[in-house]
């Protein structure tokens, strides 16, 4: 008997753009902002336990010089990319369908005061 093709045709020329790349790319001006005492990075951390958004990524604040990582926040997201939801110490921020979406939130977390005061303490630490 052979075997018959039953997947569907796929485009390949254009490449979506993953949500660990949104994340990179959001945080990734934070480095040069701070001269490089403190950098944003994105890790996947394995499943999150929730079956609608399994997959889940880790946002750490880092401070190279002290070794140290702080967890700014979490973003957990659907098999298919979007949504997501943004979660914090805060709680969680929402739900979050696009891009936009999501950019636009995360906007708001790293321009909040908390996050602010937080990157500032990091500097302090890292240049005492």
């Amino acid at each position: 008997m052979t075997a018959t093709d039953l997947w569907p045709d796929f485009k390949v020329e254009k490449k979506a753009r993953s949500v660990r790349h949104i994340l990179d790319e959001a945080g990734g001006g934070l480095k040069q902002k701070t001269g490089g005492v403190v950098e944003f990075r994105t890790h996947h951390g394995g499943a999150s336990g929730d079956a609608a958004f399994p997959f889940l990524y880790l946002c750490t604040l880092v401070v190279p010089k002290l070794g140290y990582d702080y967890s700014l926040l979490r973003v957990v997201s659907a098999p298919t990319g979007f949504p997501v939801r943004v979660i914090s110490d805060q709680g969680t921020h929402g739900e979050f369908a696009d891009e936009p979406g999501l950019l636009a939130e995360l906007a708001k977390v790293f321009r909040s005061e908390r996050t602010q005061q937080i990157v500032q303490n990091l500097i302090s630490m890292a240049t005492d």
